[in-house]
């Protein structure tokens, strides 16, 4: 064993799988330690220069809480991802039960990685401690053409763990937009587009995109829901952010240390890299509409 600093353990790599922290089991640990207890070490896994917690999250924070300023940990040479790889299946048998939701993110933590997703259900229950049921209802269904549409259509199991779907029959179809012709703040002309109307709007009584001869009704309907659900989110998610301060670096250095550990470091970005994204696409859609009306 091997006593290591706490200030150099990284706890906010993602190799986390709790839902969150308990933090009255954290304080029940500390007064523990305060009395002369002792735990069984963390495991940590060293890439050379980080030191990534891979179990011990609630013994760790509890050293913390007691003031210590470091803890015994089982030392082993690896990377994040053996570290992630390791934590899936952490605390089956020893530590805080897990819960349905820590489980479930256990499993989504391997289904969501572009190599982990190729093993077989049985390797994935085996690395997570879960049954193999429950990893096959969490693996996104094979994905079928739609015929209704005639797009291209990808089924997957978001970070929140509902099936959603994905119209990729547009990627790789569109040019990066030409940021010269919007101004610093990336907004551009703004030209008027045609959208369908909001769902959620007091004045929408019919359906919310006029009928299209090409498109079956149910095909339509289920475009119009989807429109409305992502403008609804999107519009949700703009109200919540004018709420927060205005400098993200301040906003996060006065995060309460009791809740930041339970926000996953790897779900902000995740949640950054998705905004990007769809930035991207407005600024380009709206860059086509900026030529044509030139023409």
């Amino acid at each position: 064993m091997t006593s290591v600093a706490i200030a150099s353990i990284n706890m906010d790599g993602g190799t986390q799988p709790r839902a969150a922290i308990d933090f009255d089991v954290v304080e029940e640990y500390a007064l523990a330690l305060a009395t002369g207890a002792a735990f069984p070490p963390a495991v940590v896994y060293f890439d050379g220069s980080t030191y990534w917690l891979a179990d011990g999250f609630h013994r760790t924070h509890a050293h913390k809480a007691a003031g210590r300023q470091s803890i015994e940990c089982d030392v082993r040479q690896g990377t994040r991802r053996d570290a992630i790889l390791f934590s899936v299946g952490a605390n089956a048998s020893h530590g805080m039960r897990r819960t349905n939701e820590d489980k479930r993110r256990a499993v989504l933590a391997l289904l969501n990685d572009p190599e982990w997703a190729g093993w077989s259900d049985g390797e994935i229950s085996r690395r997570c401690a879960v049954s193999q049921p429950f990893v096959s209802k969490l693996r996104p269904a094979p994905v079928t053409p739609n015929v209704m549409s005639d797009r291209a259509e990808r089924t997957y199991i978001n970070r929140y763990g509902s099936v959603s779907t994905m119209n990729t029959s547009a990627i790789g179809g569109r040019p990066t937009p030409d940021r010269s012709v919007f101004d610093s703040t990336g907004a551009g002309s703004r030209i008027a587009i045609e959208r369908p109307a909001f769902a959620s709007d007091p004045a929408v009584s019919s359906a919310v995109s006029p009928p299209r001869p090409d498109v079956g009704r149910a095909a339509q309907l289920a475009e119009d829901l989807a429109h409305t659900a992502i403008s609804a989110k999107v519009r949700a998610l703009m109200a919540a952010f004018d709420e927060l301060p205005r400098d993200g670096a301040e906003a996060a250095r006065l995060f309460p240390v009791g809740h930041r550990h339970a926000v996953s470091l790897v779900d902000l970005r995740a949640a950054a890299r998705w905004l990007a994204a769809f930035a991207d696409e407005w600024a380009a859609i709206e860059q086509e509409n900026v030529h044509v009306a030139a023409e």
